[in-house]
């Protein structure tokens, strides 16, 4: 409606065009309470008119809004021809008012805006209100600290949000001499540019203000920031890598490239108290050898065919040594930890003697891939080389890294899926089954969620939650600092119950039997890669309604699911469960038998390559050991 006129009430209906494609908010932070109530004409102090009338969807005013906001996020989303877009609605708790004020001179001022965001007291504009749909339209969190608009953002003016974020330079102001017109009076676009060439340079102009780099630093890779079609995307599953469909299957603890522990063939004690010793080094597991070995019978008239797994290795901090152990020698990393009175040694140790990590061969004898040690290889000599070991691989733990992409995306794409993801120390795959960071009742907690998942009811709040992996996509978010890319991972949750047909044998058998049921009511089972057979005496039950996922940030992820990890011959449980409480709900917690809390990744800051990864990690980890030698002493 405009500014300057005498009408008052509704303005004329203008719905969207019949073609037109429409935008929904599944997201909302709208509040209905912190809304103007709509009130009939009435008048201020001064006797004129001034009232809020609440606008219905169609009105012309209203429909200019919502087509120009869809547009501009439909194109930030990466849609094809987005101009063709609107919003289908406001998001839940927001109203869309015109604000009525008679002028001096007796005519009537309108002004639109949009209420019912908890962060503002209103959206005075479409530029103000876009950054804050866009969040609305793609955050799983509501964590506001993520928008980018004036608001949430906390910025002085839109004019830095509409240069920074919707890519609209500012117009200097000129004299009306700075530009003379050419012949005819008009000013006309440089030779050989279309109107596609100007909204192609719109385009670079945003992507340029999006990336995260110094000004100065120009990336050919800046055009992938956003906005991408989608469309351009084939669907996953044209190709499976050979080790996500043997990892899968073979539902090992250990897969390729993962850090994890080795048992050593003995103990390194140390010489003043014979009870502590280093007997066990992180190392990466580089592949898998099979070892087959012809066992005849007692009186040799037949034999039989032994096969026994190996694991092939390299330990940290031990240069380019190679040791292959039994699998029944190798421990998930988030399965094992150093003891406190093991650090207390190491620190006295360190601060007690001349620290040399220059040695190549320190711990491992080079002529052995068996994991032999050296003669010399003393406590005292070990003791650095194994904490700087240690904190690479702590270092490691906080890095995510995708891999595997499924397409190569157009220019347009904002979201690129993948079918893999290094996640901290381990590796995930589409169709893995992870363990999720949120209890049961984080996730009734959550705006979205709680009207569509069970309230917590006895023993769910005790055990993890589990999602199957459906999609791995890495994407751009808006944040007030510029561009972030995150991971996010998608697919229905469930979680492991008691089994009431279980019924649980005397003895110490009592682990050694189960179902061996892995179906879930409601969830599809992969016909590749079925769900892995649940602990025992277990069973799964959704948590999700059928045909529903939930979208979750890769650190809302705890790591890998291991059910039959407290059966694996590498764990004394019933010494840890006596002597190291933390550990035993550590390692419940990757049977999914307890709280994810209890073990979880760090994993947050993105890198390319793993291999930069565990240089970078190194180089921290003896930065991290110099120090606490210096601090020590």
């Amino acid at each position: 409606m405009p500014r300057g006129t005498t009408t008052i009430g509704p303005e004329e209906i203008q719905p969207p065009p019949s073609n037109s494609k429409f935008l929904s908010f599944e997201n909302s932070d709208g509040d209905a309470s912190i809304r103007p109530s709509p009130t009939q004409l009435s008048r201020d102090a001064t006797g004129r008119i001034n009232y809020f009338r609440q606008v219905s969807l169609d009105e012309k005013s209203s429909t200019q809004w919502r087509r120009k906001i869809g547009s501009k996020v439909a194109f930030m989303l990466g849609k094809s021809n987005p101009d063709s877009y609107c919003l289908a609605d406001w998001p839940e708790g927001y109203a869309f008012f015109d604000h009525n004020k008679e002028r001096a001179e007796g005519d009537m001022r309108h002004d639109p805006y949009l209420y019912g965001s908890p962060h503002c007291a209103k959206f005075r504009s479409t530029n103000e209100f876009i950054p804050h749909a866009y969040w609305l339209m793609t955050t799983t969190t509501l964590n506001n600290s993520e928008c980018a608009c004036k608001y949430c953002a906390k910025k002085k003016g839109q004019k830095e949000v509409n240069e920074s974020v919707l890519g609209e330079p500012s117009k200097p102001r000129m004299k009306p001499s700075a530009v003379q017109p050419p012949e005819g009076g008009r000013l006309r676009r440089k030779s050989g540019k279309s109107k596609d060439s100007y909204d192609s340079d719109s385009a670079s102009t945003l992507v340029t203000q999006l990336r995260p780099s110094k000004p100065e630093q120009k990336s050919k890779h800046l055009k992938q920031i956003f906005p991408l079609n989608f469309d351009d995307i084939p669907p996953a599953g044209v190709y499976t890598p050979r080790k996500r469909y043997v990892e899968l299957h073979s539902g090992r603890f250990v897969r390729d490239g993962e850090l994890i522990w080795i048992r050593l063939p003995y103990p390194i004690y140390y010489e003043g108290n014979s009870g502590v010793a280093i007997d066990s080094w992180p190392a990466f597991a580089e592949d898998i050898e099979h070892r087959k070995q012809v066992v005849p019978s007692q009186d040799k008239s037949t034999f039989t065919v032994k096969e026994e797994v190996y694991i092939v290795t390299r330990p940290l901090m031990a240069g380019r040594i190679v040791v292959k152990v039994p699998e029944t020698s190798v421990i998930p990393f988030r399965a094992w930890e150093v003891g406190d009175d093991l650090v207390e040694l190491i620190k006295k140790v360190s601060s007690s003697s001349d620290i040399d990590l220059t040695s190549e061969y320190p711990v491992f004898d080079q002529r052995s891939t068996n994991g032999e040690l050296l003669p010399r290889a003393s406590f005292q000599h070990v003791a650095p080389y194994f904490a700087v070991a240690v904190q690479t691989a702590a270092h490691m733990d906080i890095y995510w890294s995708p891999m595997f992409q499924i397409a190569n995306a157009s220019h347009r794409a904002t979201s690129i899926s993948f079918q893999g993801l290094w996640l901290g120390a381990e590796r995930i795959w589409l169709d893995d089954v992870v363990r999720v960071v949120p209890s049961h009742e984080d996730l009734t907690s959550h705006v979205q969620l709680r009207s569509r998942i069970p309230p917590p009811f006895e023993g769910s709040e005790t055990r993890s939650i589990l999602m199957r992996v459906n999609d791995i996509s890495v994407t751009y978010i808006l944040t007030p600092d510029g561009p972030r890319k995150v991971c996010r991972l998608s697919g229905p949750l469930f979680y492991t119950a008691p089994d009431p047909q279980y019924q649980l044998p005397t003895g110490n058998s009592a682990m050694l039997s189960s179902t061996e049921s892995n179906s879930i009511p409601g969830i599809k089972n992969g016909t590749h890669f079925p769900f892995p057979i649940p602990p025992i005496g277990f069973q799964y039950q959704p948590l999700t309604p059928d045909d529903q996922e939930v979208v979750l940030d890769a650190r809302m992820i705890a790591g890998r699911y291991y059910p039959r990890l407290i059966l694996s011959p590498s764990l004394d449980i019933q010494w840890i469960q006596e002597n190291r409480l933390q550990l035993w709900l550590s390692i419940a917690a990757m049977s999914g038998l307890s709280s994810s809390q209890y073990s979880r990744s760090n994993a947050q800051f993105l890198i390319r390559q793993r291999a930069e990864a565990a240089e970078a990690s190194e180089k921290a980890a003896r930065a991290d050991f110099l120090k606490l030698v210096e601090t020590t002493r």
